[in-house]
């Protein structure tokens, strides 16, 4: 078997070449033209001074507070769940002197406390 003439080699690869550079050149088009406007669209869209108001909806005062007793218990509202019952006083700010009660899952999730702990309660 005699081995393909050389430049019927090269015709072929030049006709392939002639085809594929226009759809070469479509592609590029449309991808600069699909950056040029993902650009714009940032610059037009971009939501410039924003004030968050997420901090203010979660944000609370808290008092410093000593715990008196924990007593261990079911949750109220799931009788199958472990709880803590933590009775503490407060000990700054307005509500001072006050007694609070604060349940706390005993699933590992909410920090063991013990009595003569200091925590922050509101």
């Amino acid at each position: 078997m005699t081995a393909p003439h050389p430049v019927a080699a090269v015709g072929r690869a030049r006709t392939r070449s002639a085809t594929y550079k226009p759809v070469a050149r479509v592609f590029t088009l449309v991808a600069a033209a699909l950056a040029v406007a993902t650009l714009v669209g940032l610059i037009l869209l971009w939501p410039g001074q924003v004030e968050s108001q997420v901090a203010q909806g979660i944000a609370v005062d808290s008092e410093k507070a000593k715990v008196d007793r924990v007593e261990e218990g079911f949750c109220a509202g799931f009788e199958t769940q472990q709880c803590q019952l933590v009775k503490a006083r407060i000990e700054s700010g307005p509500d001072q002197g006050k007694r609070i009660e604060l349940q706390l899952g005993a699933g590992g999730l909410d920090p063991n406390v013990d009595p003569g702990d200091q925590v922050r309660g509101g």
